[in-house]
């Protein structure tokens, strides 16, 4: 359940890197709304998701998953998702003009975070107590990973920390518009 969830932000994240830099040619010539360009990738890599979502259940279902009414929450911490998602491709999409080396360094910081975060294990077997409460804080794929695993097999409440979670989601799309639209106009003269 974690898995689905990262690779639909990791490829979003990568793809986001190139899409302003390898549609270069369709950006001089034609004017459009350029925030479409991470915009279609992020919305390509959620319907890719969903696609995995549907063969994940009857996996759920053979291993025995706890299936609940919790499963509703499915919806809205995927939207949180979403925007947490978008905001950083947009901001990705725009230094990606800029700093040509950056899928080099994207690809090993995924990578840690990936390994730094719960999508192969639990957060009680691996994180002491006396850390959970600022681990989760601080990396909002640990309380997504959790609330995944939370209302798709265990059948129980997300996360107490999608709050914090949606905070930041928040600030990066607050963020990821601000910048994309004060670099737009640039985009096609620096691609």
């Amino acid at each position: 359940s974690a898995l689905l969830a990262w690779r639909c932000f990791l490829r979003s994240t990568q793809e986001a890197a190139l899409c302003v830099v390898g549609k270069a040619r369709l950006i001089q010539a034609v004017s459009f709304p350029k925030i479409l360009l991470p915009t279609q990738v992020v919305l390509s890599n959620a319907a890719q998701y969903l696609l995995g979502l549907l063969a994940l259940v009857p996996m759920l279902i053979f291993m025995q998953a706890r299936i609940t009414p919790q499963v509703l929450w499915l919806v809205p911490v995927f939207c949180i998702q979403l925007v947490l998602t978008h905001g950083v491709c947009l901001v990705l999409a725009v230094v990606g003009v800029y700093f040509r080396d950056l899928q080099n360094i994207l690809q090993f910081t995924l990578r840690m975070v990936w390994y730094l975060s719960p999508g192969l294990y639990s957060v009680a077997d691996r994180i002491p107590e006396h850390l959970r409460a600022p681990y989760m804080t601080l990396n909002p794929f640990a309380a997504l990973f959790e609330t995944y695993k939370n209302i798709l097999v265990r059948g129980e409440a997300p996360s107490i920390y999608m709050g914090v979670v949606a905070a930041m989601a928040l600030v990066a799309m607050w963020f990821g518009l601000w910048l994309f639209s004060h670099k737009e106009r640039d985009l096609a003269k620096d691609v």
